[in-house]
């Protein structure tokens, strides 16, 4: 196995992608490889290639986008239990305030239709970090909000705003890691996402610490958001890295089939000559 973890260039590899989604990673002599495969992708002698960087750097990334997942999700969901108290606070209909978490939730999924494209145009970083801004001012002007309206607006622009923590961190696991790296990296920040459904745990709590008053939730979510702004600001950098696409080599039928027509041809062309000598 080649010691990858150091960190060094891993540019002997002969792995490919026959079709997209479909990848041979039959190691020959020479490769680099781990657990019995070729190394793929094949990172590019550059030490700006995510997939040169040291280990520690890579995991930061990871435990930075699996804790964001995680906070966006308790914002979302946690919130909910206050659903009694957004009625009383803002004289409104028990239905009315429970828009305070459909609406968000809804907006949560549709957020990532504008902003998975962004990322992949603008890059993860940038993309990243205005997301995470969008997501702690949004929970502040929850916080300070003293009507319903200004109330449910900053909650929609919390839930736009966070909606890329599901799809960011799958991106950058495939930017920074191997192939073979992938799965269990991916299942950490699966972890993390699901672990956000307990926000309302604290929630509770925190209601009983400050009776009648959803603010405290707020601000807590928001010191944690600027915190893992600044985590990321110093920590992420972008992940966005174009190598040249490695083209397959001919498959071994197809190179078999021009033997075979090249050996065929050579024969016709041995009898053409045979038959001239005969007739002469």
């Amino acid at each position: 196995m080649a010691d990858h973890k150091a960190g060094r260039h891993l540019v002997h590899s002969h792995a490919h992608e026959d079709v997209p989604g479909t990848v041979d990673c039959k190691v020959v002599d020479g490769d680099d490889s781990a657990y019995g495969q070729a190394l793929f992708p094949v990172p590019a002698d550059d030490p700006n290639d995510p997939l040169q960087w040291p280990r520690w750097k890579k995991d930061s990334i990871l435990v930075i986008c699996s804790i964001y997942s995680f906070l966006a999700n308790c914002n979302i969901i946690g919130s909910s239990v206050y659903i009694p108290l957004y009625a009383a606070t803002f004289r409104v209909s028990f239905p009315i305030a429970s828009q305070t978490s459909s609406y968000p939730n809804l907006c949560f999924g549709l957020g990532t239709i504008l902003l998975i494209p962004m990322y992949m145009k603008f890059g993860r970083r940038p993309t990243m970090l205005f997301s995470q801004l969008l997501y702690a001012f949004g929970t502040l002007g929850c916080a300070v909000a003293n009507d319903y309206n200004s109330f449910l607006a900053c909650r929609i622009i919390v839930a736009l705003g966070s909606s890329v923590c599901e799809a960011l961190p799958v991106q950058c696991v495939n930017d920074i890691y191997f192939l073979h790296e992938r799965g269990k990296r991916i299942s950490y920040y699966t972890v993390a996402l699901c672990l956000g459904g307990i926000g309302a745990l604290p929630a509770g709590y925190m209601l009983n610490a400050a009776p009648h008053n959803h603010k405290l939730f707020f601000y807590v979510h928001f010191a944690f958001a600027m915190a893992l702004f600044i985590a990321t600001f110093f920590l992420v950098p972008e992940t966005m890295y174009k190598r040249k696409v490695r083209m397959s080599p001919p498959s071994s039928v197809a190179s078999d089939e021009a033997l075979h027509e090249k050996h065929a041809h050579v024969a016709s062309q041995a009898v053409d000559t045979s038959h001239v000598d005969t007739a002469n």
